[in-house]
């Protein structure tokens, strides 16, 4: 592995941990659904630090912020990482990505406004 390749895993594992912290802190806050965007992006940082020992950072850009893309192609590096447990979760987490959007969120009602009462 590159000394800039370490660098990023190093930054990227860094970032997760952030993220899964301030995650944490917005669940005993009851901070939905910010808690699943948080650790949305915990779980994107942790997987893309598996991955840029192989693809760099452009490559794992090209991965953006699709967290079932992203599973895929860290289990396919990391075979003993696949469980239907975890792939679940993933599933479950990548739910969250759509919170980057705010119009998707007002559209669908998760903001408290709905399709029937546009919001003013």
């Amino acid at each position: 592995m590159s000394e800039a390749e370490q660098d990023a895993e190093r930054h990227l594992i860094t970032l997760a941990m952030q993220y899964y912290i301030a995650g944490r802190s917005a669940a005993v806050h009851q901070m939905v659904p910010v808690t699943g965007n948080l650790l949305h992006h915990a779980i994107e940082m942790l997987l893309k630090a598996l991955l840029v020992s192989g693809l760099g950072l452009k490559g794992i850009a090209k991965l953006r912020h699709n967290l079932v893309d992203i599973w895929v192609a860290a289990v396919a590096k990391h075979p003993n990482l696949d469980s239907p447990d975890r792939g679940r979760a993933i599933e479950e987490l990548h739910r969250f990505e759509t919170l980057r959007y705010p119009d998707s969120m007002i559209q669908s009602g998760a903001c408290g406004y709905s399709k029937k009462r546009p919001m003013k």
